[in-house]
């Protein structure tokens, strides 16, 4: 579909959209702050202005932060896809193997862990989707028109200036997620992210604005935004690294080094009431893109995790915040007792100068053999008198329980336990580490299934995406050349089936290697007790296969097929032969064995005795012969 390049609107409308975001950024003002002071615990800085080097802090948001995000999404989840109609009941299994490999390709895993991350530490995270180019649908062309990419736009009719050398970017995009022919997913940092502040949920919000800085060389050089806007464009700021004040003498678009750090920022707005995509900044009176947005429909390009969302905010709760109390008195309290143990904990003492000089005191305070100092007595005085040791002053067990009492807290609200840390503190059996991890599990259990929702949402807006775009031509490398593996030949709506997407519960949680294997084996087993029932039905399973696959999980096989391979015809044919009392041949007489001089090895219990010479077992055995008799 061809977008159009631009609508534009007048400086009435202009004005309105302003005033939409500087209210947003007034009615958000209250989370900003809090958001930078969670920045802050995350850097292990409970201290504000205070130096560090006399203060004792340990990250606990940090610590509660990673163990949660790894309990939540450990690894890519596995999903299920369930055709609502009847096309898509026949496709879903194709689904999943395109979806699969697109998530693998694009890093949805990454940009998901980031989101929930951020849900975590500031009470939203966003992620953002697309199609093939960041800042339009469109690949991102530079302008024909711009004959240099430094200094001010240079057009056709235009002179070049002397000191524009730099050679013209065929593109104006380089971040290596966004892929040509691919949909793209991208994690959007809270701060960045706007909501229309007279809204009191997420879900009934009007508008949503991002907000992206971007070099003035590359923005003013996008065709797909209004040509007179970029006319106007001029930059907002410079790198927070440009030190050069040279500008001051002459126009900073002179400045080649000006020109490459300068920055502008804009609001790319998504207005759900006219479905349209608004890109404005604050340095020019034109927007720079009106178009309307062809994917998600009012749902747009954003899914908004919130595991903890306010009753009257479109801005969530933060998890982290809910034990900084606990966090930041754990620290005070170390601290303080760091310092009473500077002050008082360790053995101090004075001495009188006239008696002993300092280089002998120094010699006694540091003396740790048990050498004794040689002390001159004056003949009035007395050698007790020279010096006194003070001893030191034991912490209050108070400070302990308080210690204890704080992280119990902390613990608790945050449902993170000792257990879960890895500590296993007052844990003496397997059963209560069993008990206390079903609590955990618990706990987490509502915030795991809202990870789920997120992924599953997730996975239906990338499919929304590949639905409007792919066609055979994309999905016939992932399923096969021709697509003789499945039901049904491979066409161009392939994939455009209607499905539900089920995450598989635990599927987020980390599986050890060795356990994948031994399901394997158990999987394997099973398949070869039912085989004969299922030949009877006229199926057969493939246990070569199966058991190719298996040794592929594990550590010990690197090539499957060197351990599992096809036998020659003339050894099947020796084989079955053999089996059916055939002689193979060319070959004599199988020599017979004599089987009744063969000695049979004695049996060997745990305990190292063999079976029959124990008192008992011999006079059993007697009784048995002679009843026998």
């Amino acid at each position: 579909m061809k977008i159009p390049k631009s609508i534009d609107l007048n400086k009435e409308q202009l004005g309105v959209w302003f005033g939409r975001i500087t209210r947003a950024y007034a009615a958000r003002k209250p989370h900003h702050d809090r958001w930078i002071e969670i920045n802050e615990y995350l850097n292990g800085r409970y201290f504000g202005d205070h130096a560090d080097h006399d203060r004792v802090a340990a990250s606990w948001h940090l610590v509660m932060l990673r163990q949660m995000v790894s309990s939540l999404y450990h690894h890519d989840p596995r999903m299920n896809f369930r055709g609502t109609t009847r096309r898509g009941q026949l496709q879903a299994l194709v689904a999943e193997q395109v979806m699969s490999y697109t998530r693998n390709r694009i890093g949805a895993s990454f940009e998901e862990r980031a989101c929930i991350k951020s849900g975590l530490a500031y009470g939203q995270g966003i992620l953002k989707y697309g199609w093939q180019s960041e800042f339009g649908e469109e690949l991102p062309w530079s302008d024909e028109r711009i004959k240099k990419s430094r200094g001010r736009m240079m057009h056709d009719d235009a002179p070049a200036s002397e000191d524009s050398k730099l050679p013209p970017a065929p593109m104006t995009e380089h971040d290596t997620r966004f892929q040509m022919g691919m949909p793209w997913i991208k994690h959007i940092p809270t701060q960045d992210f706007i909501i229309d502040p007279e809204a009191r949920t997420i879900k009934d919000a009007r508008w949503f604005a991002h907000r992206f800085h971007r070099p003035w060389a590359q923005a003013v050089n996008d065709e797909r935004w209004d040509e007179e806007a970029r006319d106007n464009l001029s930059p907002t700021g410079q790198s927070r690294y440009w030190m050069n004040d040279s500008t001051e003498e002459r126009q900073w678009y002179e400045n080649l080094e000006a020109v490459d750090s300068s920055l502008c920022t804009f609001y790319e707005i998504f207005d759900r009431t006219t479905q349209r995509i608004i890109v404005l900044s604050d340095s020019t009176t034109h927007a720079l893109s009106v178009r309307p947005y062809p994917f998600f429909g009012k749902s747009g390009p954003y899914v908004v995790y919130q595991p903890l969302p306010a009753d009257d905010s479109p801005w969530g709760m933060s998890w982290l915040d809910t034990f900084t109390p606990q966090a930041t008195a754990l620290n005070k309290l170390r601290t303080h007792m760091m310092e009473h143990f500077e002050r008082l904990g360790v053995p101090k003492g004075f001495y009188m100068g006239s008696i002993i000089n300092e280089k002998t005191m120094q010699r006694f305070a540091e003396s740790r053999t048990g050498e004794f100092v040689r002390v001159d007595m004056p003949p009035n005085g007395n050698v007790k008198n020279a010096f006194s040791v003070i001893d030191p002053v034991p912490l209050n067990a108070d400070a302990w329980r308080l210690s204890d009492l704080f992280k119990n807290d902390m613990q608790e609200v945050s449902g993170i336990t000792e257990n879960a840390l890895g500590g296993g503190k007052g844990v003496n059996t397997a059963t209560e580490a069993s008990i206390i991890q079903q609590q955990v599990s618990q706990r987490q259990g509502d915030m795991r299934n809202g990870v789920d929702d997120l992924i599953g949402e997730s996975t239906r807006k990338i499919m929304t995406i590949q639905r409007q775009f792919w066609t055979g031509q994309q999905i016939m490398p992932i399923v096969g050349p021709s697509g003789e593996v499945w039901d049904f030949p491979v066409d161009d709506t392939l994939i455009n089936g209607e499905y539900d997407v089920d995450i598989e519960t635990g599927s987020t949680e980390r599986v050890d290697r060795n356990v994948r294997l031994k399901q394997g084996i158990e999987l394997l087993q099973m398949l070869t007790q039912m085989q004969p029932a299922l030949m009877q039905q006229g199926k057969i399973v493939d246990l070569a296969d199966m058991t190719k696959r298996i040794l592929a999980e594990s550590e010990f096989v690197k090539n499957p097929d060197r351990v599992v391979y096809d036998i020659p015809p003339e050894q099947m044919q020796q084989m079955a032969m053999a089996q059916q009392g055939q002689q193979p041949q060319g070959q004599g007489q199988p020599q017979q064995r004599n089987i009744q001089n063969v000695q049979r090895p004695a049996a060997v219990n745990n305990m190292g005795q063999v079976h029959g010479t124990r008192e008992s077992d011999v006079r059993g055995r007697q009784l048995s012969e002679a009843a026998a008799r």
